[in-house]
């Protein structure tokens, strides 16, 4: 669900950048995206990391696990997603 609701600001801000002639953001090409492939690399990117590091602190495997279960989730699933 959020992932849907922040592509869809995404898209619009892509179509405003592509009706004033500017060359569109990344992931904001509603023409030229694949929702699973960018949740993947955000997860692997930003979230991953952070939650390593969160985990570690608190001494628990439980948040890194459900994180893997969604990753595995967004991978699996890698037909084109449109929101």
């Amino acid at each position: 669900r959020w992932s849907n609701m922040i592509t869809r600001e995404f898209y619009a801000q892509g179509d405003l950048e592509r009706s004033l002639g500017l060359e569109v953001s990344p992931l904001c090409d509603r023409h030229n995206h694949n929702l699973n492939k960018s949740q993947a690399g955000f997860i692997n990117f930003i979230v991953r990391p952070a939650y390593t590091r969160y985990c570690e602190y608190l001494g628990t495997s439980k948040y890194l696990d459900i994180l893997e279960h969604n990753f595995k989730q967004w991978t699996e699933n890698v037909v084109e997603s449109k929101p």
